[in-house]
């Protein structure tokens, strides 16, 4: 136990050097060390991702929460992490019989889809008016874009009846608001550029969630909640989220997990929990209770 605690993650706490204890725990460091020398020099071979992923990283103290990029707003962090996500990945293949045997067509794959499910815990109805708002925010944030396009359609159509009235003259005012309608100058180049006016589909489909070094982009497919008397307060979603792209990299986080490198049955690895922390941890009251615990 000794031992343990001589590697945790906890500062401020010191364990006498001396001992079977410290002989055993410097005999299993010894050993992890070939272990891991040994997994640097085998990973380089897999030709896979996971392969590349470093052994005995140092831990963090940092919290996993998931945020939402929203179009034209930025990024929103969610209040709390869902209970569950649902990951769902589908080749797609199709065969089909015939008198010579299958024939059988590979398409790539199907789009990924997310099914995210949890309540709003604390922050009650208001958590659930900003899931819903990123649910809705094409809709939401489309509105001043529809009436400044509404204002713009008024502006034309005085134009076209000032032309009808001013002949050629009239023409040629037109056509100059028209060409100041579709383009701008640019204020660095000072040249012409295209304005590009964002739309319904360009907010609904440049949706982004990052967890935990994943960034899905997509759309949303369906939202649902509940609010029933047994959890009073507490209001649960299931949102249904596609993915037509993915991106980043996810490697292990928390404190039991081991590396992969060797498979799930290394016994022999040391967890993350017991690798430095890349920055002191300062715990404050718990780590005095702590020091009192081990008698430090």
């Amino acid at each position: 136990m000794s031992s343990l605690l001589n590697q945790s993650q906890t500062p401020g706490i010191s364990i006498p050097n001396n001992g079977p204890g410290t002989q055993a725990s410097s005999t299993i460091n010894a050993i992890s060390s070939t272990l891991v020398a040994f997994s640097n020099a085998t990973s380089a071979n897999t030709n896979l991702p996971s392969g590349r992923v470093p052994v005995g990283q140092l831990g963090t103290a940092i919290r996993n929460i998931a945020h939402w990029f929203v179009p034209e707003v930025g990024v929103v962090k969610m209040y709390l992490n869902p209970q569950s996500i649902a990951y769902n990945l589908k080749k797609l293949i199709t065969n089909e019989r015939t008198k010579g045997g299958y024939i059988v067509q590979y398409w790539g794959e199907e789009l990924t889809t997310l099914n995210l499910r949890g309540h709003t815990g604390s922050s009650g109805v208001e958590g659930l008016n900003v899931l819903y708002e990123i649910y809705r925010a094409e809709q939401i944030l489309f509105d001043p874009i529809a009436l400044s396009m509404a204002a713009n359609s008024s502006i034309t159509g005085l134009n076209n009846a000032m032309d009808a009235s001013s002949g050629n003259m009239g023409g040629l005012n037109g056509n100059v608001n028209n060409a100041t309608g579709l383009f701008q100058v640019g204020p660095a180049s000072q040249s012409i550029l295209p304005r590009v006016t964002p739309s319904l589909a360009s907010i609904a489909l440049g949706m982004e969630l990052y967890w935990s070094g994943w960034v899905f982009r997509g759309y949303f497919n369906s939202f649902s909640f509940t609010e029933s008397a047994e959890r009073i307060g507490l209001f649960e979603y299931d949102i249904s989220f596609t993915v037509t792209e993915r991106s980043g990299y996810r490697t292990n986080s928390l404190p039991w997990q081991h590396s992969a490198v060797y498979g799930p049955s290394d016994w022999a690895s040391n967890a993350l929990s017991f690798n430095d922390l890349a920055s002191p941890l300062v715990l404050g009251p718990i780590t005095s209770a702590l020091a009192t615990v081990t008698g430090e």
